[in-house]
């Protein structure tokens, strides 16, 4: 990394040179130990959108070496969906407004992507972003468990009352698939029943998200007590979305 205001390439170590110009002696040597050891990734970029200095974190956190990393325009690493958030917090990192806990993700060598939160600055001479990104992939991770688990929770909490209060059990069956469709993000879905002989058997109820979906289904299926719920199915990252039907279930990762 190379210090501010400095010219530095990547592959360079700084020099003693751009010490005298800072308040205060500075040890180079423990300026190259603070780079090379510090856990956060340390960056310095340029205006053009690319990496000109990189400490060793990046690598560690990415897989990238530093040479990939700076090869190619940045946002090339950035997942498709934060694309225009990174583009657009560059342009204004442009004109001197800092930026605090900006959030996006980072494809690893791998092909899988890291949740980074950044703060960064212009540097002085209005040519260059200093930044410091840290990982936080893990506590997103969390949040997602978390939020994962309370709608699990209240889902089954929904499903409880309702078998506690419905009048029949076709009641129970629609309303409870109504919900496990708009949890799992499923557009069309289908309930099952045991039988006194331990069979799997149709309950005869079926949920579809649109008209159109209802009506692709066989004539035979499209029976009184389907339960339709208009309006586009949603989805949930890392959950599995799939639909239910003619005794088979589909599913695709998402």
């Amino acid at each position: 990394m190379s210090p501010p205001g400095s010219e530095v390439g990547p592959t360079e170590r700084p020099s003693a040179s751009w010490a005298a110009g800072l308040d205060g002696p500075v040890d180079v040597e423990q300026w190259e130990q603070f780079f090379a050891l510090a856990l956060d990734m340390l960056c310095i970029a340029n205006l053009e959108g690319y990496f000109r200095t990189l400490n060793p974190a990046w690598e560690r956190c990415l897989g990238w070496s530093t040479a990939e990393l700076t090869a190619r325009p940045f946002v090339a690493f950035v997942h498709p969906n934060d694309v225009e958030r990174t583009i657009a917090e560059t342009q204004q990192l442009g004109t001197g407004v800092g930026t605090v806990n900006f959030e996006n993700r980072y494809r690893c060598r791998d092909g899988s992507y890291r949740w980074l939160s950044w703060t960064s600055r212009l540097s002085p001479d209005g040519r260059h972003i200093y930044a410091v990104a840290h990982d936080v992939s893990d506590g997103k991770q969390a949040e997602a468990a978390f939020r994962d688990q309370t709608a699990r929770s209240q889902l089954l909490q929904r499903v409880a009352e309702v078998a506690n209060t419905a009048a029949n059990l076709q009641e129970v069956l629609r309303t409870t698939l109504d919900e496990v469709c708009r949890y799992s993000g499923w557009p069309i879905g289908h309930a099952y029943v045991l039988n006194v002989a331990g069979e799997l058997v149709s309950g005869k109820v079926w949920h579809a998200d649109t008209s159109e979906q209802l009506s692709r289904l066989p004539g035979d299926k499209r029976v009184a007590g389907v339960c339709q719920r208009h309006g586009a199915a949603g989805t949930r990252p890392g959950i599995e979305e799939g639909c239910v039907a003619h005794g088979h279930q589909q599913r695709r990762r998402v």
